[in-house]
């Protein structure tokens, strides 16, 4: 995830941590979804876990 956060900007991509309990995409660790309403890019979504 360090990684991706320190390119997100470059790649004109947001980036979104979603909880365990929250996670709809089955086995993903990340997606991209949707774009951001607010900031009209994509946005990468991460499965939130330990390591």
């Amino acid at each position: 995830m360090p990684a991706l956060l320190d390119v997100a900007d470059d790649l004109n991509v947001g980036v979104r941590t979603v909880d365990a309990d929250d996670w709809e995409h089955d086995e993903a660790k990340g997606v991209c979804t949707k774009r951001s309403p607010m900031a009209c890019q994509p946005v990468v979504e991460l499965k939130a876990r330990e390591s």
